[in-house]
């Protein structure tokens, strides 16, 4: 049979999902189906083969349908696997992917009835933030995760009573960005009603009369009915409607009377811009005509699930009415990628060390390309993790350690697709020079509940200092200025806490060892000082009130071709973390952090919309992040 080696992803085979120990995030060679154990190891190898890293991951209950059927178009806005787990604890597998993946970001569809705070709990503890899109039915819900997307033009109605309907379209209305709306057979809401005269041109309607009544369907704007007499024939309209925008190169298919796989698997068909075609056992009539009239296009299946929901001679049956049961049509991993993709390679990608704590990235820039995504591993065949999105061809990797090898890779992405990986390349920054001395004699002095003077020896040959701040001597120390100078005033301090600090002296291509640590506050009263000894300082910082959302937001566009982003001072902030993004739903990467209450962005290209939020700091704690505003460039 021929397998699917889908654009930048690899499939992974059955054996290497189901009898791995660990998370192979590695491209090996693909396999005829993805499948787990259950259905939460299902939907983890759906998001391993189809992701390497992904900031947002969407979790849906695997025992309960109506809820979680609305969430591809959610998904695929947001590039992000659908997870599942069960009500009350977070599925094994669900939990190793959202780690393995990197995941920053969860959402929850449904309320408690179908997943409980205690699922909710257990991401945080992961130290991911966890949001629920839920109403009090899954009419509502499926209008809540619509409002989450945003703008849109076109839109599913389905009754919510039948999941094979709403599958048949799922990863259809995902790559087209259309929302799936529930409403009862003979009726519809004022709320749907009014979002669809507000944002709808064209609605697809799925079922006959008995599903969506000819009374609702005339309230709908330019409706289309699709009909079948059964789920079979229905999916079959469906695909054969769209079929003039899909890749029918490659088809995903799934059993019909599962939903799990399904919902699981439609996040990824949506990333190709493939359909799933619902199989049942004995193959349909209408499937297999279907697959034999189309058999000239299609050139590999993938099939989502195990032996139990989809057996093998099954599978077999479909691979040659496709006409694609000749292993000799087989391809390696990577071969579409280079035909689909090769527009958006990333070449030349050099990495130059610039200091002991610095490697400049560049690469040759992409045309086609609106923004690109860099990733860092500390070793060649290790995990990469997504570093930074940049939006020019070249990225500064900052805070880094002295006498480190770190290795680079970089993607380019436009509005609806992304490239293949570049080279992988290697930039080793320069070990700690003894010829630049630790800083001595470091003294701090508290001049008011709110400030705190730091001061201590010039250091020779030093180019600058960093100055770093923690919450307890043994804490991590986060970098909070840069001076040319042996002194520093720290005026963002909120009475009460403790503070610690320590220095390190910067040459260009060499750091100092840091200092010894030093307390600011805690049993210090103004005016009193502290100087470093041999060894640390102790206590511990008391609790922070919750943080707030600053205030006052402004983004800017000057004539110098920056942008100013400028905000209020939010009380217990220590500091400032700023997202950007190519688009106002994200995703958003974290541009930089400051201790002041502004910031300067050059890293522009012209005629380009750029959206940018703020979010209040501390060393224990995070507030909401401002709503976002945004800046055309000229």
């Amino acid at each position: 049979m021929s397998i699917a080696p889908l654009n930048t992803y690899a499939l992974s085979s059955p054996s290497a999902l189901t009898n791995s120990s660990g998370l192979n995030d590695g491209s090996i060679e693909a396999g005829e189906r993805i499948s787990g154990e259950d259905r939460y190891e299902t939907a983890a190898a759906i998001a391993r083969a189809g992701w390497d890293t992904a900031r947002y991951a969407i979790i849906a209950s695997g025992e309960s349908f109506p809820d979680a059927l609305c969430a591809a178009s959610l998904a695929k806005q947001h590039n992000a696997p659908i997870l599942l787990t069960p009500k009350n604890t977070l599925a094994k597998a669900t939990e190793e992917i959202l780690l393995a993946k990197g995941v920053k970001e969860v959402m929850i569809i449904g309320g408690p009835g179908v997943i409980s705070e205690n699922v909710i709990k257990s991401i945080e503890d992961l130290g991911i933030d966890a949001a629920r899109i839920a109403g009090i039915n899954r009419y509502e819900t499926s209008l809540k995760v619509a409002q989450a997307m945003g703008d849109f033009k076109e839109a599913v109605i389905a009754s919510g009573q039948h999941f094979q309907d709403v599958l048949s379209i799922a990863s259809i209305a995902a790559k087209k960005g259309m929302p799936i709306l529930f409403t009862p057979q003979d009726s519809i809401s004022s709320d749907l009603k009014n979002l669809l005269e507000q944002k709808v041109e064209n609605t697809y309607v799925l079922g006959s009369d008995d599903a969506i009544s000819d009374a609702v369907y005339r309230q709908l704007p330019s409706p289309r009915r699709f009909t079948g007499s059964d789920w079979y024939e229905l999916n079959v309209a469906i695909v054969e409607a769209f079929a003039p925008e899909l890749d029918m190169s490659l088809c995903f298919v799934a059993a019909g009377s599962s939903y799990p796989d399904t919902l699981a698997g439609s996040a990824l068909a949506a990333t190709y811009g493939s359909p799933v075609v619902l199989v049942g056992s004995p193959l349909k009539e209408v499937t297999s005509s279907f697959l034999q009239e189309n058999s000239t296009h299609i050139q590999k299946i993938v099939a989502f699930g195990g032996t139990s929901a989809l057996a093998d001679n099954l599978l077999d049956t479909i691979a040659v009415k496709a006409g694609v049961a000749d292993n000799a049509k087989g391809n390696a991993i990577g071969n579409e990628i280079g035909s689909q993709s090769r527009e958006l390679a990333v070449s030349n990608l050099k990495a130059t060390s610039v200091s002991a704590k610095q490697i400049y990235l560049a690469w040759d820039n992409n045309s086609e390309a609106s923004l690109y995504t860099v990733y860092r591993a500390a070793a060649a065949d290790g995990r990469y993790m997504e570093l930074a999105t940049a939006f020019s061809p070249y990225y500064i990797d900052t805070s880094l350690n002295p006498g480190t090898t770190y290795y680079y890779k970089v993607k380019a992405h436009t509005k609806s697709e992304s490239g293949p990986y570049s080279k992988i390349v290697s930039g080793t920054t320069p070990p700690v020079s003894e010829n630049l001395s630790q800083p001595q004699n470091v003294a701090v002095s508290v001049a008011d509940a709110h400030q705190a003077n730091i001061s201590w020896d010039a250091v020779s040959h030093a180019g600058y200092y960093d100055v770093y701040r923690a919450a307890s001597a043994n804490g991590a120390f986060a970098r909070i200025a840069t001076v040319e100078h042996p002194y520093y005033q720290d005026a963002d301090l909120t009475s009460g806490m403790s503070y610690y600090y320590r220095i390190q002296a910067v040459a260009a291509s060499s750091v100092s060892p840091y200092s010894a640590v030093v307390q600011a506050g805690g049993d210090m009263d103004p005016g009193s000082s502290s100087s470093a000894g041999a060894g640390s300082a102790t206590g511990t910082i008391s609790d922070t009130n919750t943080l707030g959302t600053p205030g006052g937001f402004e983004v800017i566009f000057l004539e110098t071709g920056e942008v100013y982003l400028g905000w209020n001072k939010v009380d217990n902030a220590t500091y400032y973390t700023i997202y950007k993004s190519a688009s106002k739903t994200g995703p958003y990467s974290i541009l930089g952090t400051v201790v002041n209450t502004h910031y300067y962005d050059d890293n522009l290209l012209s005629k380009t919309a750029y959206y940018y939020k703020i979010q209040a700091c501390n060393e224990t704690s995070k507030g909401s992040q401002t709503e976002a505003k945004y800046v055309i460039t000229k």
